[in-house]
């Protein structure tokens, strides 16, 4: 069963008082409760919120300023910030101690808790991307199509979404236009990932961030509430795994979780101004096996009569040999377009943070992989 997560983001409360969820609260990890009070009362970031238990892991609040550099056609330059508060595991140590010793999970995956260096990467690059009014200011047209579709299109999907840092970017960004923009109109946020604690930390990020929340899956009550929703950003997520689909393009009969497709996203309602998707994503591309369903399930999120595009922040050195050659094969025997090119390196402190470094040590140099599937009529999508 996929759970609703509308009304799971209470439980983000920047508060002591969230000690209440814990069920085993005398130590968690390395951190004791006696820690985990001092940091709340010293009120810096990160901040703690909640020491971790059964239900949950150790959680911080941290605050992630994006901070772009915007060129204007008019020759000047303006520096942008967009401050975005994340509830997020206090390190990927701890949240692996947390599944090994609390949750009695060993084969797990603590990567998620972690802000990556292509989330900042993309984050700026959406930022820059509503900011600077330079018309064709990339040398691909592809990309400069692709930032068309992000601005345009009513509907974005984040995928892998971890953290949800650039979906919240995104929200952000939009849900601070002047109301008088032409680029200021409702849309949808859906969060993607096959880690429920990530989706869970992700829409307590957007709650922290005043986001209106909607579930998946809609009742006609849902429609009518959508249709009388006045907020220009509505965030939605869930369970997800594209890997369910198997060599013939088909859902496999028994998945465990279930396998997202443009129609699942229910894009209904009024107020929306299309129904384009486009889809965003950092650090997806390490599980080779996985490239080949990775394609079919970019180009089934899209709508099948209109095509889009999905944007893709990817370390300049790959984190699995040969993994971007495969998904570049795939996508072109699906009929897709793709063109790759570097990201900015953040400069100087106004800029930079911790997360730009790697886990090697070394300031992080990223990638934009742009994907485009064209219109394709009578398709089915899953």
């Amino acid at each position: 069963m996929r759970p609703s997560f509308s009304a799971v983001v209470p439980l983000a409360i920047s508060s002591v008082q969230s000690f209440a969820f814990n069920r085993n609260p005398t130590k968690v990890g390395r951190r004791s409760t006696e820690r985990f009070m001092s940091n709340a009362a010293a009120g810096n970031y990160p901040r703690p919120i909640h020491p971790g238990g059964f239900s949950l892991p150790p959680l911080v609040e941290d605050l992630i300023p994006i901070v772009t550099e915007c060129k204007y056609d008019n020759g000047k330059d303006l520096v942008i910030q967009t401050n975005l508060l994340l509830v997020k595991p206090s390190d990927m140590d701890e949240l692996w101690e947390w599944y090994a010793y609390t949750r009695h999970q060993t084969k797990c995956d603590p990567s998620w808790g972690r802000v990556w260096p292509t989330a900042l990467s993309m984050a700026r690059f959406i930022q820059n991307s509503f900011h600077s009014n330079v018309v064709g200011a990339h040398d691909v047209d592809l990309v400069n199509q692709a930032i068309g579709a992000l601005k345009s299109s009513s509907h974005v999907v984040e995928l892998g979404c971890g953290l949800g840092v650039a979906g919240l970017a995104f929200a952000s960004i939009v849900t601070s236009l002047d109301g008088k923009s032409e680029l200021a109109h409702k849309r949808t946020v859906t969060y993607l990932d096959r880690e429920p604690f990530a989706l869970h930390c992700a829409m307590s990020s957007a709650q922290l961030a005043n986001l209106q929340s909607a579930p998946l899956e809609v009742t006609e009550a849902d429609r009518e509430a959508d249709s009388s929703n006045a907020s220009l950003v509505t965030v939605r997520a869930s369970m997800d795994d594209w890997t369910a689909l198997n060599e013939t393009n088909k859902v496999d009969s028994k998945p465990q979780i279930k396998n997202i497709g443009y129609n699942d996203l229910c894009l209904f309602g009024s107020g929306y101004r299309n129904q384009d998707t486009t889809i965003l994503a950092s650090d997806i591309l390490y599980e080779p096996h996985s490239m080949k369903t990775l394609a079919i399930k970019i180009k089934n999120l899209l709508n099948p009569n209109i095509g889009g595009f999905a944007l893709i922040s990817d370390p300049e050195e790959e984190r699995t040999e040969g993994c971007r050659d495969n998904f570049v094969s795939s996508v072109k025997e699906l009929g897709g377009d793709i063109a790759i090119l570097p990201l900015p390196v953040p400069q100087g402190r106004a800029q930079m943070m911790e997360s730009d470094i790697d886990i090697n040590g070394s300031l992080a140099s990223t990638v934009l992989i742009v994907v485009h599937f064209p219109a394709l009529k009578n398709v089915a999508t899953r």
